[in-house]
């Protein structure tokens, strides 16, 4: 699609019907949303002020429930842990929607996006001490470690159990899974992550093959 010089990313997405991220739009996801962590600004400052939307990282009609901020996100595969760190004056954030939980590191020039669907997800954890902060995310070949120390523990223990539920609803729902059309349509939406760029190739692998596991 191509864009004419007096017309925006956000006004063609508006005009298609999909996401943009202004201030209405935001506002009803974030009334939409279980967690309090979820406002509008938060929402907004997720992509920042680039031409990356919000939408870019959702699919359609996904819903936002919980968004942690911190500034570091460990990636470990294997024994290798890469540590991921936001650039200055930037953030991590962990969303977790009702479909995913996604992981957002910001640079001055960028975003880095990973996003793992429930249905890959083995395990979510947190753990405290005091403030401090340490969630992970594991699945079959990676983890993803974030330490949201500018959200509340209390709202970091929330995200986790609504992603618990998430995860046991997606594993009760092992005969549905287990079909091999379904097990396709779950590897058509890894493949579409993978080719947005919310996983690696190494990640979409992994992930293939625990889907591939179930059946």
């Amino acid at each position: 699609m191509s864009v004419s010089s007096h017309e925006s990313m956000t006004d063609i997405e508006r005009r298609d019907g999909t996401l943009s991220d202004d201030g209405d739009e935001l506002s009803t996801l974030a009334d939409q949303a279980e967690g309090a962590s979820v406002t509008p600004e938060g929402l907004a400052a997720v992509t920042g002020t680039g031409s990356t939307t919000l939408r870019d990282i959702l699919d359609t009609d996904e819903l936002p429930q919980y968004l942690l901020e911190g500034t570091m996100l460990d990636i470990v595969t294997g024994d290798e842990p890469a540590r991921k760190m936001a650039g200055r004056d930037g953030s991590t954030y962990t969303l977790f929607t009702d479909r995913a939980v996604h992981f957002v590191v910001q640079y001055p020039d960028r975003l880095d996006t990973r996003t793992t669907p429930y249905e890959t997800i083995r395990a979510v954890t947190i753990q405290t001490v005091g403030q401090n902060i340490r969630l992970q995310v594991e699945t079959a070949g990676v983890s993803y470690v974030a330490y949201p120390s500018a959200t509340s523990v209390e709202e970091c223990k929330a995200a986790v159990e609504f992603a618990e539920k998430q995860v046991e609803e997606s594993a009760a729902s092992g005969d549905r899974v287990g079909k091999s059309g379904e097990v396709l349509d779950a590897l058509e939406r890894l493949a579409a992550l993978r080719d947005r760029g919310a996983l690696t190739d190494e990640e979409f692998e992994s992930k293939k093959a625990d889907l591939l596991d179930r059946l």
